[in-house]
């Protein structure tokens, strides 16, 4: 099974378009097509960026600071979340995404995903590629891993996924695609399938 970082640019991407590949890999992970990997230092950077109301993708979405900081909130509860991270010192002009190598590495993770291009252009460190949201998604799917879409027979969502679905349901309750537990068919108290 793939595994992968998502980086900020790649996290702000799938917060700011719901609808955009950055996004549709959260559906892909949520389904166990790739274990997605995060850590706390790139959900800091994500939600200070998200959060900063200078920025120019603040001013032009008007959100509100409440659904960045649920929407935080819900990747520290749905990804696997890595610690104690190696000190490492690869990207010259940018050293703050030396952090996502860092994740990367103690992951063991192969991908990179990332919008960033210094990150892009090292192509590969040590046994991770640098890849851009699309082109995972052209992995991920190449694999034959996942069917989102039209599949007759739903998997059972994780524990992980349902305490994702209702953080999401909480900042994009309109939107959502969560299906509540469906009793008729003996799955009282679960969700029988995740698909936010």
């Amino acid at each position: 099974m793939p595994s992968a970082v998502l980086d900020t640019t790649a996290l702000i991407s799938a917060f700011l378009a719901r609808r955009g590949a950055s996004n549709e890999l959260f559906r892909y992970a949520r389904e166990g097509a790739f274990l997605l990997f995060l850590s706390e230092e790139i959900l800091d950077e994500a939600q200070g960026v998200l959060l900063d109301e200078e920025r120019r993708h603040h001013q032009r979405y008007h959100y509100p600071n409440e659904e960045a900081i649920h929407f935080i909130e819900g990747l520290r509860d749905f990804a696997h979340l890595i610690t104690d991270l190696p000190q490492v010192a690869v990207v010259i002009r940018d050293p703050n995404d030396d952090m996502v190598i860092a994740t990367a590495q103690r992951a063991q993770a192969a991908y990179i995903v990332t919008r960033d291009k210094d990150l892009l252009s090292l192509h590969d460190y040590e046994g991770i590629t640098m890849i851009t949201p699309e082109a995972f998604i052209g992995i991920v799917r190449e694999r034959g891993r996942l069917n989102l879409w039209g599949s007759d027979s739903p998997k059972l969502a994780s524990p992980a996924c349902r305490r994702y679905c209702r953080s999401y349901e909480r900042i994009y309750p309109s939107e959502s695609q969560c299906l509540r537990p469906d009793v008729s068919s003996g799955l009282s108290g679960q969700i029988s399938t995740c698909r936010v």
